[in-house]
């Protein structure tokens, strides 16, 4: 055998192999074929392939070969070659415009890309429903579509429009003149094209949740709010405190202070603590407190007790306290006592010793508590002079006192005959005692030394002493000599 013809032959095998594969479907060439129609053109390149090879050999007289002539002829079908080269198996193919061939079930089928509808089975069509919607077309003379609307939206005029019923609501259109019917969830009703129901007016303050219940509706309040719509909030009980203003914090209240209070509720202040003593009534006046004491107490704190009696006023002077006693009265032992020295005197007051001191006018001295009448004469054989002291109730029906007469209605006797004259300086007064001896009574401001009255003033809260030729304060509680006066510590 020639080279030639046996390359010819080799090559002659192989066809018809490859004719066989395809004739039984083997599933490797298969896959590659994307249509019935691939086959076809595949089959008559396979078919020209043989008529070559086959035209080399000798053909017996009136020879006819069907399939070439059909193969060359342009009026034959596609259908016609299908069953010409016999191919039945034409369910494993799939052919799909704008989509994909998906395998569901063992079964292949064509999968639309989105925005397009199945149409005749290997064919999408676009569906034009509107922005991420898909449909379905029914084939027929006028095919019909079908969207598949979102939720909210509906087909009208083969377009997905707006139902606009309102929240987790659809519609449909419905009628000859397509009118829009709300499709409501439960609890909710259809008013004027819009789905409402008992939280549709938002009844729910203060950022609760509405919530529907049966025909009613319930709200989930958030802390601190309470009440059927969560209207009822910490502030509403007022407990700041003081006139501190309240505002609703996330979990409570919140109580902004004014000063000087301070505290959760504005509770603490400056009486906090009840500085008043003696159950006085503590008050805060601006940054500070004031006590309101009962009697008889003083003092910052209601501290000090300030009683003078029912002859006259108690105050406090620099922390300490004074009397200031009615008429005929002075202050003996922190009491406003009885003190009159008679019509001749110009006051009358209790030393630190409790003795009564009488500042009696010119001319009268004090005698047992009185101001009486000073009287001088001039004694026959004598160039003394004597001093009689004599009250301004005495009378006398004799010629003299001292005759002693039985007619004499004086209150009281000639304390001397022969003394020397009482004079106490012009700061006091001097009467004679029984025994004729002089005594001082010094005025307000003076002090006794050495048989005179000098000048000595400590001020109202001492008592003023000469020693040894000294002048020395005797200050009262608390004070003590500053100059020359007794003052305040």
């Amino acid at each position: 055998m020639r080279k030639e013809e046996y390359e010819e032959r080799k090559r002659k095998d192989e066809m018809e192999f490859e004719l066989q594969k395809i004739y039984l479907g083997a599933e490797d060439d298969w896959s590659k074929l994307n249509s019935p129609d691939d086959l076809i053109e595949k089959l008559d390149d396979y078919d020209t392939l043989r008529s070559t090879c086959r035209s080399k050999q000798p053909r017996k007289e009136g020879h006819y070969d069907k399939r070439n002539s059909f193969k060359d002829d342009p009026v034959v079908t596609t259908n016609e070659k299908r069953k010409m080269y016999g191919i039945t198996h034409n369910d494993r193919a799939c052919y799909c415009e704008n989509g994909n061939c998906v395998n569901e079930g063992g079964k292949e089928t064509c999968k639309c890309n989105p925005g397009y509808g199945n149409y005749k089975g290997t064919s999408c069509r676009a569906c034009g429903c509107g922005p991420d919607t898909d449909c379905m077309w029914q084939s027929g003379f006028m095919p019909l579509k079908t969207c598949f609307c979102k939720p909210g939206y509906a087909q009208l005029n083969n377009e997905c429009v707006a139902c606009n019923c309102g929240p987790d609501s659809n519609c449909t259109f419905i009628g000859v003149f397509q009118k829009k019917k709300c499709i409501c969830k439960p609890g909710h009703w259809e008013v004027d094209r819009k789905c409402v129901g008992p939280c549709t007016s938002d009844p729910c303050k203060n950022n609760g949740i509405c919530e529907v219940e049966g025909k009613g509706f319930k709200c989930n309040c958030s802390k601190p709010w309470r009440g059927k719509t969560c209207e009822i909030g910490p502030c509403d009980k007022q407990p700041c405190q003081n006139g501190g203003t309240c505002n609703n914090g996330k979990i409570g209240f919140i109580c902004k202070c004014v000063a000087p209070f301070s505290g959760p509720r504005c509770e603490n202040g400056l009486c906090t603590s009840n500085p008043c003593q003696n159950n006085g009534i503590c008050e805060v006046s601006e940054d500070s407190y004031r006590c309101n004491c009962n009697k008889p107490f003083k003092g910052t704190n209601c501290e000090l007790e300030c009683d003078c009696g029912p002859y006259g006023t108690c105050s406090l002077e620099s922390g300490m306290k004074r009397c200031i006693c009615h008429s005929n009265y002075a202050e003996k032992n922190g009491k406003c006592e009885y003190c009159f020295c008679g019509e001749n005197s110009k006051s009358c007051r209790y030393n630190v010793l409790g003795e009564k001191e009488c500042n009696c006018s010119y001319a009268y001295a004090q005698n047992r508590g009185y101001c009486e009448v000073m009287e001088s004469t001039t004694l026959e054989c004598s160039t003394s002079t004597r001093t009689t002291v004599l009250p301004s109730t005495t009378q006398y029906k004799g010629t003299s006192p001292s005759e002693g007469t039985t007619h004499s209605t004086t209150t009281s006797t000639i304390v001397s005959s022969t003394v020397q004259a009482c004079d106490c300086g012009l700061g006091g007064s001097c009467n004679l005692d029984s025994s004729g001896d002089k005594i001082c009574y010094c005025f307000s401001g003076y002090a006794r030394y050495k048989g005179h009255c000098y000048e000595c003033d400590c001020g109202p809260y001492g008592t003023c002493i000469i020693d040894a030729g000294i002048k020395r304060c005797i200050c009262d509680f608390n004070y003590a000599e500053k100059n020359g006066r007794c003052e305040c510590k």
